[in-house]
This record gives C-alpha cells, sequence and structure tokens, in this order.
C-alpha cells in the first residue's frame, strides 16, 4: 500500500511532465511544460511528506481499493494542482497524441470522482496505466520512424507550434 500510495501520489506528478519534456521539441512548450514539471516536483513532496505525517488506511471496496489518505482530506488544493501539473503537461504537448491524451485525462478525471470518490485514487491510478502504455505505443512508433530516418506523416503533422 505505502510503495503504491508514495508512486501515485508523491512520483507521478512530478514523472508524468518530466517525461512529456524529456520529448517535447518546441522550446516554448518546453518552458511551460518546464513550469509544470517543477510543479509537480512540489506536489510530489507535499503529498509524499503529508503521507508520512497523516494516517493512511486502505480497503477493498466492491471492484476497487477505498484509500483513506488524511493528507488529502485538506483540501483540494493538492488535488487541483496534481491534476493540473499532470494533465497539463500532457494537453502542451506539441504531439497531437499526447496533447489529446491530456484532454482525455481531463475528461476523465471528473467522470471518476462521480463514479466513486473513495475509490478515485485506485480508478485514476488504473486509468494511468492505460494511458501509459498508449504514451508507449506511441513513442515506439516515434522512435522507429525516426530511427528509420524518415518521420511518419502521422508524427510530423503531430507537430502544433
Amino acid at each position: 500500500m505505502w510503495i503504491y500510495l508514495l508512486f501515485a501520489l508523491a512520483a507521478l506528478p512530478a514523472i508524468v511532465p518530466l517525461a512529456v519534456f524529456s520529448v517535447e521539441r518546441s522550446a516554448t512548450r518546453r518552458r511551460l511544460i518546464g513550469v509544470l514539471a517543477a510543479l509537480g516536483i512540489a506536489v510530489g513532496v507535499s503529498l509524499g511528506v503529508a503521507l508520512f505525517r497523516g494516517s493512511v488506511n486502505a480497503v477493498i471496496e466492491g471492484r476497487h481499493i477505498s484509500y483513506d489518505v488524511s493528507a488529502l482530506h485538506q483540501g483540494g488544493q493538492l488535488t487541483a494542482l496534481y491534476v493540473v501539473a499532470a494533465c497539463g503537461a500532457l494537453v502542451l504537448c506539441s504531439y497531437r497524441d499526447i496533447a489529446l491524451l491530456g484532454v482525455l485525462n481531463l475528461i476523465a478525471v471528473p467522470i471518476l470522482m462521480w463514479m466513486t470518490v473513495s475509490g478515485f485514487i485506485s480508478l485514476w491510478c488504473f486509468w494511468a496505466a492505460i494511458v501509459s502504455v498508449v504514451i508507449d505505443v506511441h513513442l515506439r512508433r516515434a522512435s522507429r520512424a525516426h530511427s528509420s530516418g524518415r518521420e511518419s506523416t502521422r508524427i510530423a503533422t503531430s507537430n502544433v507550434t
């Protein structure tokens, strides 16, 4: 439980924008994504510290795990900043595929909250795992196209400046 929550709450808000920063080609977008990466690091550190200072509990509730993390009871500011850092970096990416995933994430957040507030952390991370596979497929396809000496039409046209 602790490893999962440390990754989900402390590492992920920093990892997502840093990963997007590492593949972004536009200098302007890299600066904006860099700001979101700094925000994600700050949110991750705050949530990590709060995890150790507060209480944490997990129970199986229906078809999800319900996490009770006292750090998240102190208001939605950290959660909102988490979403801004992680989803914002994706939305700002010049690769259309990745930006679309960011938009889908912004749509998924309220839907998952509507489905279950107590299971949000569990469902959000399940959704993030699915999105991670899609991003991996995108990056592998882009890498193959680049290493073969050609940019595929889809990747070449996905650069929005």
